[in-house]
């Protein structure tokens, strides 16, 4: 059976495999940097043993790393393949929203896992 961490590791790995279009509304497939840029990002929540819950490809050539927390509440780091990256933590609803920019750096990625934590639970 596959860990948590290779079961991500793996549909990410997938992703690679998308083309233009793939979700039937002309959507660009994820760009190998936004892709290796993930990989470096799930390799830091696993040592800091805060893997996200989910992998979402976007349909503008980049990937979103989702972790769900207590009730309804949500965040995600959305990669573009721009090279710019959001975060924005959420309710499902989303009558409550915040969205700000984020670093790729080590640290910055590290305030951003301090930051869901403290959002996802109570």
């Amino acid at each position: 059976m596959l860990t948590k961490y290779e079961n991500l590791m793996r549909y990410l790995n997938s992703l690679a495999d998308l083309e233009d279009g793939w979700d039937s509304y002309g959507a660009s497939a994820p760009a190998s940097w936004t892709l290796d840029k993930a990989r470096r990002i799930i390799d830091q929540a696993n040592a800091k043993d805060f893997l996200p819950d989910a992998i979402v490809p976007d349909a503008e050539g980049g990937v979103a790393l989702y972790w769900f927390g207590e009730g309804d509440k949500q965040a995600y780091l959305n990669l573009f393949d721009d090279g710019e990256n959001l975060i924005v933590c959420t309710n499902k609803a989303r009558t409550e929203i915040q969205i700000e920019e984020c670093k790729d750096d080590l640290a910055s990625i590290e305030q951003v896992f301090v930051d869901f934590q403290s959002y996802l639970t109570p």
